[in-house]
């Protein structure tokens, strides 16, 4: 079965159907997700099997060897400036980014921190250059939070607001 809907019984649940729940036919390797899955089934059907619902958890009894966790790079700053100038040379086409916004996207992101998720639905309202915070809205969780710069974060900002109104602005924050 592929699945189950409310006219089967949860009998209908097997070792082998749990097992192909959890390692999808072109899943070729052990990812997180098979052990979050296997969390959550072993959770349900711990309780069904202790409420009689069940008779045993239909679940493989040993588990494979969780994946390493991928170690973070942290750039250096050669790279990084690196990595921001090379934006620059993206080439400029019919309905894509300008090559300067895809650098400020890239600069924003790093430098406050952000999931490219919440630089792109920035608004200038969201960003308050006299306090140096950024208030970021609804994002995981749908939780808003305030994120608060420096002043080299304040000179990005204000060189993308003068480019973006034609006009300089007043001075970057002194933090």
């Amino acid at each position: 079965a592929t699945h189950a809907g409310p006219d089967d019984s949860i009998e209908i649940l097997s070792l082998e159907n749990c097992s192909a729940f959890l390692s999808p036919a072109d899943a070729s390797s052990v990812t997180p997700i098979w052990f979050m899955k296997y969390s959550a089934m072993k959770g349900l059907f711990l309780w069904a099997v202790s409420r009689g619902y069940m008779k045993n958890v239909p679940l493989p009894a040993e588990t494979p060897r969780r994946p390493e966790r991928t170690r973070p790079y942290i750039y250096a700053e050669a790279e990084l400036r690196r990595l921001f100038e090379c934006a620059q040379t993206y080439r400029a086409r019919c309905n894509t980014l300008n090559p300067h916004t895809l650098r400020h996207i890239l600069m924003l992101t790093y430098m406050l921190g952000l999931r490219i998720s919440e630089t792109l639905e920035l608004t200038v309202d969201d960003i308050d250059l006299d306090a140096c915070t950024v208030l970021i809205r609804e994002s995981k969780h749908h939780k808003s939070r305030v994120v608060t710069f420096n002043a080299q974060v304040s000179s990005v900002l204000h060189e993308i607001l003068s480019i973006r109104d034609g006009q300089a602005l007043h001075g970057p924050c002194q933090r």
